[in-house]
């Protein structure tokens, strides 16, 4: 049925439906048309739903990569601390290596 012709039975049918006149036969059309028309929404949707599971994929994706990018954030914000650590540490050999040498002097 076109669209026009099946919109214009569709809505006769509705009129009877609400003046409780539907026959059995009319009540039968009316449920065909209305599996026509979900069958025809589906189809028309189908695309935005294939899209929107690729979108949902890529999100997934986007998210692991944005992780693994703040794990290695992370680490770059550690590393300079124990660098400074590291660092700190060779200060305070240095500083004490002068003494420790004099003192192993006296001890020859």
């Amino acid at each position: 049925m076109k669209g026009t012709n099946r919109q214009y039975r569709l809505e006769q049918l509705r009129l009877r439906e609400a003046e409780g006149t539907l026959t059995e036969r009319e009540q039968a059309e009316l449920l065909a048309i209305f599996a026509e028309l979900d069958a025809e929404e589906a189809e028309a949707l189908k695309p935005a739903k294939e899209k929107g599971q690729r979108l949902q994929k890529e999100k997934a994706e986007l998210e692991e990569i944005a992780s693994q990018l703040q794990d290695i954030v992370s680490d770059l914000t550690i590393l300079p601390n124990q660098t400074e650590n590291h660092l700190n540490g060779q200060d305070r050999l240095l500083i004490l290596l002068p003494q420790g040498q004099e003192h192993l002097t006296t001890l020859m």
